[in-house]
């Protein structure tokens, strides 16, 4: 594993996740945060954050209900060439579902949740 070690692991994982999440708000000043909506409502509210020049859009999954939406948002940023942050992620299975949607950033509550994050998702 090229040195690495468990402790160190997390380490590296949570710099590429930083340096990820730099990229996204590179030259940006707002995010727009979509929370608790149908994925219908999602989209059209992350299009049109997009439209008004808000490039940074994150959808939390606080709830099971909630991947829906960030589902059709970030097939919505795909078909748009944009792209789409992930909120609220607790979970391993929060991170798999923010890996498979091709999430650039998640963000987590708390520290614990921070690592799992960061030596997880590999973004």
């Amino acid at each position: 594993m090229d040195g690495l070690n468990e402790s160190n692991a997390v380490a590296d994982g949570a710099s590429r996740s930083n340096a990820s999440f730099d990229e996204s708000f590179a030259g940006q000043r707002v995010m727009a945060i979509i929370r608790g909506l149908p994925p219908e409502d999602t989209v059209e509210l992350c299009e049109q954050a997009w439209r008004a020049g808000i490039e940074v859009v994150e959808v939390p999954i606080q709830s099971p209900d909630a991947v829906a939406s960030l589902r059709a948002a970030a097939a919505s940023a795909d078909r748009h060439g944009r792209k789409i942050g992930v909120g609220t992620v607790t979970t391993h299975r929060q991170v798999d579902e923010a890996r498979r949607v091709g999430a650039v950033f998640t963000v987590a509550p708390d520290r614990k949740s921070t690592r799992l994050n960061s030596s997880h998702l590999g973004i």
